[in-house]
């Protein structure tokens, strides 16, 4: 069994509102260069991602929802 994190995170640590969703002022840093910047199976996570499962946190969990 293995252990897959994805995060959303800049290399200084700054992980507030990564989509912009939430109107702080360095929010939306994840997306700053388009969809296209992350679109796709990039890293190769299409089957992991079928086949595991989700660990969401709560505020994750009720977007997704």
């Amino acid at each position: 069994m293995s252990v897959i994190v994805i995060e959303f995170i800049t290399l200084d640590g700054f992980v507030s509102d990564p989509d912009g969703s939430q109107g702080t002022p360095g929010g939306g840093w994840a997306f700053r260069h388009g969809p296209e910047a992350v679109a796709g199976d990039k890293f190769r996570l299409g089957a992991t991602l079928d086949e595991g499962v989700l660990l969401l946190g709560r505020t994750t969990w009720e977007l997704f929802s």
